[in-house]
């Protein structure tokens, strides 16, 4: 039995949605969400996910935040405390957008209270099928953001994910432009740190990379990364630039980061979280992909073919190798390596000048 999504035309309801880790696949969900308020303004959302995580959001009003606390929440007694206090919000149903192990424990908890509930498809065995050593079936999947979009619709709800479902660009502050400073150089974010070391470009290239942009002069290199050790690294860079790299890892807040990604005319990425927190900006994403690759169905949203650059599987055959870059076969290790840096800094030039945005 589905949720009467009819009915919220004239009634509002209440959903729950539930998606509690990972920046990455919390920022493909935006698209999914802002598509599906669009089309249903009286629908209200309340979201099981990080805290930190809201300003990705903050233009869609219909969603509310609830926290999710790994340390309250990580055990099953903090997820059975969390069930029993979900029931009582007056929602009309549940849609797991995670489908781990956490999610189905309270999405099933709630369906044994009496709500309907509706769960991922992550799938699995297409995923298996193209990450496997042999008899490997190279076909690109469904995206991660269909899937997403895929589970509602199977809730009864009837919307399409188009590249309307954009957030709106956000206004630079006066604490962010003596950041970055006053010029007309096009910004250029760069995140060159991935979860994984397999999806990681070799940190010596993306240095150099870093250095071939700024002794260019062309446009303004902004660095994105998270932690200490990350910070100290893309801090160095910027020493030994000629003004025209800025580092930005651990000197703003999220929600600054965010607003100014949204100003960027391109974002160089791996296969991580800041290229598609760009992309839900209708930022282009220039994705440097390892032992991943984009037909297992997590490229940034929006993106064309033109814009990803792929490790030569003619050497390395059994790319992708795994779904989120944790398995590296012995040799594949400098598999990046195969995307040079002259390759990636010519990219990055034309992409920027086949949108206006570099001048000769």
């Amino acid at each position: 039995m589905k949720i009467n999504a009819k009915r919220i035309a004239k009634t509002p309801q209440r959903l729950l949605v539930i998606r509690t880790s990972a920046l990455g696949d919390i920022a493909m969900v935006y698209p999914v969400l802002k598509a599906l308020t669009s089309r249903y303004p009286n629908l209200e959302l309340h979201f099981l996910c990080p805290q930190r995580w809201q300003p990705i959001f903050s233009d869609i009003e219909q969603l509310y935040f609830i926290d999710f606390n790994k340390k309250k929440h990580g055990d099953w007694k903090g997820l059975l405390l969390l069930t029993f206090r979900l029931r009582w919000k007056g929602f009309q149903g549940v849609i797991d957008l995670h489908h781990v192990l956490r999610s189905d424990y309270i999405n099933r908890g709630l369906q044994l209270m009496g709500l309907k509930g509706y769960t991922l498809d992550k799938g699995r065995k297409e995923k298996a099928a193209l990450t496997r050593a042999e008899n490997k079936i190279m076909e690109p999947l469904k995206t991660m953001h269909q899937r997403y979009a895929d589970v509602f619709v199977r809730a009864g709800f009837d919307f399409e994910l188009n590249g309307r479902a954009r957030a709106p660009k956000r206004e630079v502050t006066e604490t962010i432009q003596e950041q970055i400073g006053q010029d007309d150089l096009p910004w250029v974010g760069f995140a060159p740190f991935a979860a994984h070391d397999g999806k990681r470009y070799p940190i010596e290239m993306s240095r150099q990379l870093v250095e071939r942009l700024d002794k260019n002069g062309k446009c303004k290199v902004l660095l994105f990364g998270g932690g200490v050790e990350e910070a100290e690294i893309l801090k160095e860079w910027e020493g030994v630039s000629q003004g025209r790299v800025i580092n930005l890892a651990e000197c703003l807040s999220f929600a600054d980061e965010l607003t100014v990604i949204s100003q960027l005319k391109l974002m160089i990425s791996m296969d991580s979280g800041n290229g598609h927190l760009a992309a839900n900006f209708g930022v282009p994403v220039l994705t440097l992909w390892g032992v991943t690759h984009p037909f297992l169905g997590y490229a940034p949203f929006g993106q064309t073919e033109d814009y990803q650059l792929l490790v030569d599987r003619k050497e390395y055959p059994l790319i992708p190798t795994s779904v989120y870059g944790k398995k590296v076969p012995e040799g594949y290790e400098e598999a990046m390596s195969t995307i040079t840096v002259e390759k990636a800094f010519r990219k990055v030039l034309k992409l920027l000048r086949d949108q206006g945005d570099l001048q000769d």
